[in-house]
């Protein structure tokens, strides 16, 4: 293990950031060394009781940091699960939350009874969760903030037109122009109107009229369902949402980005077994 306080290595090339590890320490010197350190003061020059104790809390502080270090690239192992006490804290959105929310609990449930999920919602703001250390994983479309974060991409879904059943749009193929004359309905946690569909739209002399923002797509949903408003959403993910709310889902005659489904997570826990088995079960929810 090479370490340095530089962040350059001559003759290496940094292709990826592990995370971050630290080592602190707090000594104090003893009655007799502090005696003789307060007489050799009196007549300047080094002290060498206290050149000795610096020394030795650099040591130790060093040997701390690397030992983080080593147990960033230690694989984990799998803990216990009939005994594992632990609750963990999921970023997502309600409508990820509500579509793959259930089948996450169940296998959980059914093989470590002892841990907990805590979802918690996104914040209208970027915010530094997984480096603070205030949620465990991260679902949705992660936007990398921090260098270090894994971002697995676990779902990539097409983006579809939904509108109620008693929509105009539910009797037969939709145009591009009718699509753009409809009133829109969007999602954003940061209240954006727009986005890239409307690039695409000017691109061919169109242009949509959105009408009202959500906070979420679930929101927008619900907006959809009592009205002849429009929306664009990763249908397949959120069919059953579809489904159980009365809408339906109509092809779009326009070329639109892909909904990326991913899981982030911080390096601290990369070593971590319980974290990494929870990994594996957001896997196997989101595939499922």
């Amino acid at each position: 293990m090479l370490i340095t306080t530089s962040f350059d290595l001559p003759g290496y090339d940094i292709t990826a950031v592990q995370g971050e590890v630290f080592g602190l320490t707090v000594r104090s010197r003893n009655i007799g060394a502090g005696c003789l350190a307060g007489l050799r003061s009196i007549g300047g020059g080094e002290i060498p009781e206290f050149t000795k104790l610096l020394t030795q809390s650099r040591n130790e502080a060093m040997a701390r940091m690397v030992e983080q270090a080593r147990q960033l690239f230690t694989p984990p192992q799998r803990p216990d699960l009939s005994t594992l006490q632990r609750t963990f804290s999921v970023q997502a959105t309600d409508i990820v939350a509500s579509t793959i929310g259930a089948r996450l609990l169940s296998r959980i449930r059914a093989e470590a009874p002892g841990v907990n999920l805590r979802f918690v919602g996104e914040s209208h703001e970027d915010t530094h969760s997984l480096r603070d250390g205030v949620v465990d994983i991260e679902l949705g479309q992660v936007r990398r903030i921090e260098p270090e974060t894994h971002i697995e991409l676990l779902l990539t879904e097409q983006m579809v037109g939904v509108a109620r059943k008693s929509h105009d749009f539910a009797s037969g193929p939709v145009t591009l122009e009718d699509f753009a004359a409809a009133e829109h309905v969007v999602f954003s946690r940061r209240g954006r109107m727009t986005g890239p569909i409307d690039d695409l739209l000017a691109e061919r002399g169109l242009r949509r009229r959105v009408v009202a923002c959500a906070p979420t797509a679930l929101g927008a949903l619900f907006l959809i369902k009592g009205s002849d408003m429009v929306s664009i959403m990763p249908v397949p993910l959120i069919s059953s949402v579809v489904k159980t709310l009365g809408l339906i889902a109509f092809e779009i005659p326009l070329e639109l980005p892909a909904f990326e489904l991913s899981m982030a997570w911080h390096p601290r826990y990369q070593a971590d077994g319980a974290h990494a088995w929870l990994r594996q079960r957001v896997r196997e929810a989101v595939t499922a």
